[in-house]
């Protein structure tokens, strides 16, 4: 993958880019995406 500069990045719609990268939102409310941590094991869901 190509590195990035500021303004390139800034374009990024994040939903779509973790996408790709295999994290899926758990709850999609009034247009807003909820994902769990990649940082922790988080054991209660937000459904």
């Amino acid at each position: 993958m190509e590195k990035l500069n500021c303004e390139q990045a800034k374009r990024l719609d994040l939903v779509d880019y973790l996408t790709f990268l295999g994290h899926h939102p758990q709850k999609v409310s009034n247009g807003d995406y909820w994902f769990l941590s990649p940082l922790r094991d988080e054991r209660t869901g937000i459904l």
